[in-house]
């Protein structure tokens, strides 16, 4: 029996078909597992799904895709963190901080690229500082010389898989290891010297709560935007990892579980460095839609308006099932002084007549389920709804 020539349909499904099963991973390894570990203006926008070319979304693009995503496949999954990530959620929201501060990464920056062997290239080096300044866990004490040790054994796992993904200066083929050895005597000759750690401790501690109130953020729209959320594990807390094996270490539940316990909003907040107040953002939202599942399920989307001095920082929508609705807030950004105060939430000042409007989406009374704070009907001022939290997810008193 004959088979199919080139042109017959058989050949041709074939053909489509092995098109379909190298497209992805070609598209992967060109992409993902090499230009991203090439570009590097800002790390944070080279991850697995993402396009680097791109730095933000404005606010009305946010609630456009929103809006497909709710008329167009609201079961799909929403996730911010899987097996596979480049850096850890958490990561990547402190490192767009950097986006906001941009005068001060570079005064920072160029000070440290000035000690760089003259063997190692700039943008090698460049991309480790900017991987310390994301990943440096928030618990680590500047002295703890264990702890320092662990963290950069963390980043060299890290940094030689970068130099190979990113085939420049050696590959998985060809590894060059004695570049790759120049490169991780360079980062620890960094962690050793006691003034580089105060400088780059220092600048964590400057940008860490902007980049903690994104990660609430996140974890807010994640799991009340149109889509089913994932958390993935450990994720629950504040998420440093770094690429696989990193992102893979085993999870601490008894201490998940003991933080979820024992927190409070109010004490969340103030011990918001320990992750629990994260926790609670995401158990709350997921209790919430457990109660209301056709709230968030098969609920519209309604963009709310913003207006005041501040209407540009914070972001709002509304999700209506029938007689239910639901308003999810969060700040999206501010500067260095409205977080003086040194906790990721704006002060109650800065924002002065912003407030959201509800558009008659709703003028009843609302409860927010995450600062565990009643609300008037109509506007509602942005100092009143972020005055326990960065984000808000209200309904029904």
């Amino acid at each position: 029996m004959s088979g199919d020539g080139p042109g017959e349909p058989g050949a041709r499904s074939r053909a489509l078909r092995r098109f379909h099963q190298l497209s992805a991973p070609v598209a992967a390894k060109s992409a993902e597992d090499t230009a991203f570990y090439r570009h590097l203006r800002l790390l944070s926008r080279n991850e697995v799904g993402s396009y680097p070319g791109r730095l933000a979304l404005e606010a009305a693009d946010f609630h456009a895709e929103n809006l497909a995503r709710a008329a167009d496949c609201p079961g799909a999954m929403l996730t911010t963190a899987t097996h596979d990530h480049k850096r850890g959620e958490d990561v990547r929201a402190r490192l767009a901080v950097l986006s906001e501060r941009p005068e001060l990464w570079a005064d920072r920056v160029r000070s440290w690229l000035s000690h760089i062997p003259p063997q190692m290239a700039r943008a090698d080096a460049y991309q480790m500082h900017q991987t310390l300044v994301g990943a440096l866990p928030l618990d680590l004490n500047i002295d703890d010389q264990e702890g320092v040790k662990a963290f950069e054994a963390r980043v060299a796992g890290w940094f030689v898989k970068a130099l190979r993904e990113g085939k420049l200066r050696s590959s998985w083929a060809v590894p060059d290891e004695a570049y790759e050895a120049l490169c991780l005597a360079h980062l620890g000759q960094c962690l050793a010297d006691r003034a580089f750690r105060a400088s780059l401790f220092g600048l964590v501690a400057e940008i860490a709560p902007a980049g903690a109130m994104k990660g609430l953020a996140q974890a807010l729209l994640r799991c009340a935007s149109p889509g089913m959320p994932d958390t993935y594990q450990g994720a629950e807390l504040w998420d440093f990892s770094l690429v696989d094996p990193d992102n893979r270490r085993p999870v601490d539940f008894p201490r998940r579980q003991a933080l979820l316990a024992a927190s409070s909003p109010e004490s969340d907040l103030a011990d918001w460095r320990s992750g629990a107040v994260k926790q609670q953002v995401i158990a709350r939202s997921l209790g919430l839609r457990k109660d209301r599942p056709a709230l968030f399920v098969q609920g519209d989307y309604v963009p709310l308006r913003i207006e005041g001095a501040r209407k540009d920082n914070l972001i709002a929508f509304a999700r209506r099932a029938g007689s239910e609705t639901l308003i999810a807030a969060a700040v999206i950004h501010c500067p260095a002084d409205a977080l003086a105060s040194g906790l990721p939430r704006p002060d109650a000042a800065w924002w002065e007549d912003t407030a959201v409007l509800t558009d008659g989406t709703t003028s009843e009374r609302l409860f927010d389920h995450l600062g565990h704070r009643t609300h008037a009907g109509g506007p509602r001022p942005a100092a009143e709804l972020f005055e326990t939290l960065p984000v808000a997810l209200m309904v029904r008193a």
